[in-house]
């Protein structure tokens, strides 16, 4: 299944040699100009399979990144689809965007936060609700109190 979402790894079969990052970026720029990197991993790295990735945001697309792979020379593998491959693949990949508001201007990002909060006192209120409205009272009220307040104090 993983393999299915995020893709295998290539195959690369060649001598150990330094990674020339300098050529992986030139290629990155000419292939896909408007691509912003963020990071790069390395892998499989002092092996003769090894390999480098670049991920890079592109502008106006859901997707957290497209991850670029390069041979250590720079030489352009190729791109793991996340932006222009199978729908379910882009679509796993936009979910880290979504479940951490990683999009859009600083209102919406602030109303998901609003929204985040607004469902932990929903959640919050209708046990406190379902626990005073028991015919009795036992260590869940307390432990329950003690979750509620304790865990934000206890993170902060």
């Amino acid at each position: 299944m993983i393999e299915t979402i995020y893709g295998d790894d290539p195959v690369i079969i060649g001598e150990l040699q330094t990674n020339n990052y300098q050529a992986a970026f030139d290629h990155l720029a000419a292939l896909t100009p408007t691509a912003k990197p963020i990071y790069l991993a390395l892998h499989k790295l002092q092996t003769e399979n090894q390999y480098f990735e670049i991920a890079a945001t592109l502008p106006d697309r859901l997707i957290y990144s497209e991850m670029y792979r390069f041979k250590p020379n720079g030489e352009y593998i190729n791109h793991q689809g996340f932006s222009d491959g199978a729908a379910g693949r882009q679509i796993a990949y936009s979910v880290y965007r979504l479940h951490f508001g990683h999009f859009d201007n600083f209102w919406i990002k602030a109303l998901y936060g609003i929204l985040g909060l607004a469902l932990t006192i929903i959640s919050a209120t209708g046990i406190n609700i379902w626990l005073s409205k028991r015919k009795y009272r036992n260590s869940i009220n307390d432990l329950w109190v003690a979750t509620v307040w304790g865990l934000p104090v206890a993170l902060t």
